[in-house]
């Protein structure tokens, strides 16, 4: 069963003209190519890791290749944080049911814009927003589960390498109160999970 994600907001007039126009679509793409050889050898290493899945797709080791700049050596440190840190934030990736009432209620408070066309450098933009700046709905744990939902299935779906990902956020409405919600544990989790496994 396909899961689509789809917040209602997105649906307001503004999105749907960002989503239309999105950026020009003569991009020189500059992605690397990955090469065959280096998933199977990626391959031959993960059949040596009893503790990592062994069912990844190519797909996926192909893109954890290409974001590691085709050096097999980071994506095997990658692949390692990727499974590691995730297994060690459940508030994050399990009771991951999009119509639960939690992700629901994520999705008409903030915007989570992937752009349909990429930068003329090969870029593809992600728009992040506050849809309703009230503090006291600000749940942290609760959107960075929705955003990584959304970022697995874009993973999955977006089966084209581009040359690597640049978030947009729109901090109209962010106040000191939101800062005051970020419980520090879960912010230290994000942060590393993003900036070091996350295979965008």
């Amino acid at each position: 069963t396909e899961v689509v994600f789809q917040s209602p907001s997105l649906f307001r007039p503004d999105l749907t003209d960002i989503c239309a126009r999105g950026l020009p679509s003569d991009a020189t793409v500059t992605a690397r190519m990955v090469s065959k050889d280096d998933v199977i050898t990626i391959r031959s290493w993960l059949s040596k890791q009893a503790h990592l899945p062994q069912t990844i797709d190519d797909g996926l080791l192909r893109r954890f290749v290409h974001c590691c700049d085709g050096s097999l050596e980071r994506t095997k440190t990658a692949l390692e944080l990727f499974f590691c840190l995730r297994a060690d934030a459940p508030e994050f990736f399990k009771d991951r049911d999009p119509a639960m009432p939690r992700v629901q209620n994520v999705f008409n408070l903030i915007d989570l814009l992937p752009l349909p066309k990429v930068t003329p450098e090969g870029y593809r933009c992600f728009l992040y927003r506050l849809a309703d700046p009230d503090p006291d709905k600000f749940h942290f744990v609760d959107y960075v589960k929705t955003f990584f939902m959304v970022g697995d299935t874009r993973i999955r779906s977006e089966t084209e390498l581009v040359a690597g990902e640049v978030p947009i956020f729109d901090m109209t409405g962010y106040t000191l109160r939101h800062l005051t919600r970020l419980p520090l544990p879960a912010l230290r989790k994000y942060m590393q999970y993003t900036q070091e496994a996350h295979p965008v």
